[in-house]
């Protein structure tokens, strides 16, 4: 059974049971894909990927998808740049779990925003493709190994914080 979901006096159909994790997913890209203050615009950008992953894979729910996709690119660190004796160094830092989340979701967007595609629904839907069909080209992912590898090279600089 299908049900509306309601945003700024807009119904866009959806099912009808929706996880609250989903749910926060679907907010928060919508808040992160936001330009200008045009939230109408980044809804309508979020549904359109949802009904293009609705026609993609037939027998599977996109909002599940996109929740499989965003924690398969969740990033549990990130570096922060410390001056140590006259040096600027690398240092990586653990994240909280709502923390990871939120980072996460930023430089979901960020990645996606430097794709080659036309328009922002294609790039985004082309990119959850890619993750979903765990194809290491996916620039989320390759922005995810550079991370890790440079937290590991700098690794020994963790004790100065």
């Amino acid at each position: 059974m299908k049900e509306a979901l309601k945003f700024n006096n807009t119904k866009y159909l959806t099912k009808k049971n929706i996880s609250t994790r989903q749910l926060y997913f679907f907010y928060k890209l919508t808040n992160n894909l936001i330009i200008n203050g045009k939230k109408d615009v980044a809804i309508h950008i979020l549904y359109n990927v949802l009904l293009k992953l609705q026609d993609y894979f037939k027998n599977q729910d996109p909002f599940f998808i996109l929740d499989r996709v965003i924690r398969c690119s969740i990033i549990v660190l990130k570096i922060k740049k410390k001056r140590i004796a006259g040096r600027v160094h690398h240092v990586p830092l653990f994240l909280q779990r709502v923390n990871q989340i939120n980072y996460s979701l930023k430089s979901f967007i960020d990645c996606i925003r430097l794709r080659s595609e036309k328009t922002m629904v294609l790039k985004l839907f082309t990119e959850i493709i890619a993750i979903n069909n765990k194809d290491l080209n996916a620039v989320v992912w390759r922005k995810k190994k550079l991370l890790y590898t440079q937290a590991l090279a700098n690794k020994f600089f963790v004790k100065y914080l």
